[in-house]
Parts: C-alpha cells; structure tokens; sequence
C-alpha cells in the first residue's frame, strides 16, 4: 500500500499501526487490500474530475494547468 494511503487510512482509524510483533492473516491483508483499492478509486476519481473540468474550459483557458494537476495527484498518492 501506498505510503500516504497508508497514513490517511491510520489518520481515519480505519488501520491500525503495528505495535510489536504480530502475525498477519489473510483477513487482514484482503481488507488492506480493499481499503488500498478503494483510495486509488478515489484518487482515480479525482484526476478525472481534474481532466474534466479541463475540458470544460477548452478553448478560454489553457488546459495544460489541469493536466498538471491531474499528474500531480497521482504522483502524491503513487498512482498510475
């Protein structure tokens, strides 16, 4: 899972930080694995709400400002 993803899903509470030793099981790495699918849906979401609204604009702004955008946030999230 993504670092950041990661950090936000401990800020939520929604993981927990490991405190010494412990053993993981399958739940638990199916349900990171949920939790990491759903924050790269949202990212997703979000560059195409970018991208959108970029195209929306076309022709009275350069839309170059909201590709950029739409990179940087798959770049901070660590999402293709």
């Amino acid at each position: 899972m993504n670092d950041k993803i990661k950090e936000l899903a401990e800020q939520a509470g929604l993981l927990h930080k490991q405190i010494g030793p412990c053993v993981e099981t399958r739940y638990m790495k199916k349900k990171e694995q949920d939790l990491e699918k759903f924050a790269e849906l949202i990212v997703r979401e979000c560059v195409r709400a970018c991208l959108d609204e970029g195209a929306k604009w076309r022709g009275v702004q350069d839309i170059t400002d909201f590709k950029l955008c739409a990179h940087v946030i798959k770049e901070h999230f660590g999402v293709e």
